[in-house]
């Protein structure tokens, strides 16, 4: 269910490697997609001046897995909270699901859980084995699904597909004067979402261009090879200098 290991190290260190091995455009897109950020925020990775948190380091923890390399914080936990880790970053269930399913009071035990490898009472066991029972195949598919994927977009045959969720605009009565706090994984979803408005407005804009500029190079070549003619100079004045209707003296 995974590629051939690349490189091992820490978070910080294979998001580096991925950048150093796969370091266009398309392949920073595609891994921000499956986090669900922004590119922009990625390049802040690469550049080690942020790293990612809780759901977001989650699924850029499984990215990074399938894709190759072997990051040491997720190999440091049991492979069951491996496999659930897949499961909620691989879009088949969400971190909420997961908290009820679980019995969990926040999603910050879910995190712990995955991320730092936290021991579950005998109870949680058991739900979460419930749990992975019934996404085993759908995991396997959709991990196979993200493989070939990934494949194209490394090779160059194709670029980042459907864009993720855009995040529901908060309500003007969430709170005072019309603003709501979001968490970094809310703030990065519409941090993505603008930029995806700006890439669209960018695309339209551009199109209008081309319009414009093949217009005007076809009256440019018209008037290029426009070629006067000799007229009388009583028909030049007649309609061209008086007033066609005017009484005649």
């Amino acid at each position: 269910m995974v590629r051939q290991q690349l490189e091992a190290g820490t978070t910080e260190e294979c998001l580096v490697k991925f950048n150093e091995r796969f370091s266009f455009l398309a392949a920073k897109r595609f891994l921000a997609e499956f986090a669900q950020v922004t590119p922009q925020t990625v390049d802040t990775w690469f550049r080690k001046e942020r790293q990612p948190t809780g759901l977001v380091l989650i699924r850029t923890r499984v990215f990074l897995s399938l894709t190759g390399y072997r990051v040491q914080e997720f190999d440091s936990v049991p492979e069951d909270n491996q496999k659930l880790a897949r499961i909620i970053a691989l879009n088949l269930i969400d971190a909420k699901q997961v908290k009820s399913d679980l019995g969990y009071r926040d999603d910050q035990g879910v995190y712990d859980l995955i991320l730092r490898g936290r021991t579950m009472m005998p109870a949680s066991s058991l739900r979460l084995e419930k749990v992975l029972t019934s996404y085993k195949e759908s995991v396997e598919v959709a991990a196979e699904e993200f493989l070939q994927r990934l494949d194209r977009v490394l090779s160059g045959e194709v670029g980042v597909g459907p864009s993720p969720a855009r995040p529901t605009p908060p309500s003007p009565d969430s709170a005072p004067n019309g603003t709501a706090d979001m968490s970094q994984e809310e703030l990065d979803q519409l941090l993505l979402a603008m930029d995806q408005r700006n890439e669209a407005l960018t695309r339209e804009l551009e199109e209008e261009k081309k319009a414009h500029e093949a217009t005007k190079g076809e009256l440019e070549r018209v008037r290029l090879e426009y070629k006067p003619v000799s007229v009388s100079a009583d028909l030049a004045r007649k309609y061209l200098h008086e007033d066609p209707d005017a009484p005649r003296d």
